[in-house]
Parts: C-alpha cells; structure tokens; sequence
C-alpha cells in the first residue's frame, strides 16, 4: 500500500512540476533581396520543415519599390505561382494582395510603395513598371477621345465608369477592342452612345473583340462600366487590374 501511495505521489508530482511541451504552432521566416527594375534573378521558391515545436515556412522573396502612378510587371521563365505580399509576420501565414497560378507574368495596379515578390517554385524572375497616365473621364462630359488605332491603358483602382469619345470622319463598321492585360480573362460591361443619348449597341461578357454595326459619320461615346458594379465578385483593396481599350 504504501508503496503505491509512494508511485501515485511521484506520478503527480512529475505531472506539476515537470514542463510539458507547448502545443505546436508554425512558425514563418522570410529571406529577403532587393530586386532592381529590369533585372533578371532567381527566385528559389518557398520551403520549410518539420520541428519540435511545429512547421517552420521559409520564404524566399524579394524587395521591390513601386513608384507612383505605375503599374508592375512580374516575369518568370517558367509557369509558376507568383505572389505579391505588403507586409510579412513571423506569427501566421502572410496575405497575398495578388497572385496568379500556372503563369509567367502577373502585371497589376499598386499603389507607391514597397512590395514583396516571390514563386513557388524556383525560376528566373524579372520586375517591370511602366508609367501611365490616370484620366477623370468619369462621366460623359469628360470623355476622353480615343483616336482609331491608339491604345489607352487604364485600371480598376480608380473605381469609376469610363467614358471615351470616338469620332467618325465617314460611315463605316468599327471593332472595338477591350482586353484585360492583367489575367486575359473578365467580364465587361459597355455601351455605345450616339451624340444625342441614344444608345447605338450594348455588349457583357468575356470577348476582347466586339465589332460594331455599320455608323454613320459623326461623334461617338462608348461607356465601360466599373468592374465593381458589372458584377459581384472579390477585389483585392491593394492590387488592382490593368486593361486596355482601342478601336480600328
């Protein structure tokens, strides 16, 4: 008897006083390079392993700076997952502001600031900006006239209806050219209007080319719907997506 009181102390005292292992939790490193516009490097993926105290994620990204009124191009060699991040915490998996699966570029709208890049699987990457112009034509009194042939680059951050003014010098059929530069693929809403208000031809869904019925000469105003209000669905507050318009 006394021996298995003596058993019973010991088994509780060993449960007090001896530390326990704390419950597992992951735990997130980054290994960060400063990457220059227009330079080709490689990017090693993430990794991790398994330890005591749980997984432990290893990032390998890198540090671009984002100027303003610009929008970013990221390059690989490779189909990949690219990521973009702002900000990074040992304590939980960082959150992507953008991605993109089974691709070698990603190309989005930031706003000035710095910015973390990576893939998941080790390729050469490249980081572009190119400089662009934002325009107020907000409503169709600010129309912005598109000229045949030019290409206008415009984005989603703005969160505003377009307005663009085409001028016809004689009758003819036109192929209006809409085209999501970021992902290839969204669906779009627009209208064509006359000079007076009269709504000519509407057009939504997936197609980059829409061609127009025979006009006749005169002044034009084709209107794009924010994407916002086209359709539910999520945007990222941070990243936005980069489009263009043209007509021959």
């Amino acid at each position: 008897m006394k021996r298995f009181l003596f058993t019973m102390f010991a088994v509780i005292m060993f449960a007090i006083f001896v530390p326990h292992n704390a419950e597992a939790k992951d735990t997130y490193q980054y290994k960060t390079t400063t990457l220059k516009v227009n330079t080709w490097a490689t990017s090693k993926g993430w990794g991790g392993k398994s330890t005591p105290t749980g997984y432990k994620y290893t990032y390998n990204l890198f540090k671009v700076t984002v100027p303003k009124n610009s929008y970013i191009k990221i390059e690989t060699k490779v189909l990949t997952e690219i990521y973009i991040y702002d900000e990074l915490t040992t304590r939980q998996r960082p959150d992507q502001i953008a991605s993109i699966s089974d691709e070698s570029f990603l190309l989005k709208d930031l706003p000035q600031g710095t910015y973390y890049i990576g893939t998941s699987s080790r390729t050469k990457i490249r980081f572009l900006t190119v400089k662009f112009k934002r325009s107020g034509n907000y409503c169709r009194s600010k129309a912005k006239k598109l000229e045949r042939g030019k290409t206008e680059i415009f984005s989603d951050k703005d969160g505003y209806n377009r307005w663009y003014k085409i001028v016809l010098s004689k009758r003819k059929a036109i192929t209006i050219y809409l085209e999501n530069l970021s992902s290839g693929y969204d669906f779009n809403k627009w209208a064509l209007y006359n000079s007076n208000g009269m709504r000519i031809d509407y057009k939504s869904g997936h197609n980059s080319a829409y061609k127009m019925p025979v006009l006749n000469k005169g002044t034009y105003y084709l209107y794009i719907q924010d994407p916002h209000n086209a359709y539910s669905d999520y945007y990222s507050d941070t990243a936005y997506d980069v489009k263009s318009i043209s007509w021959e």
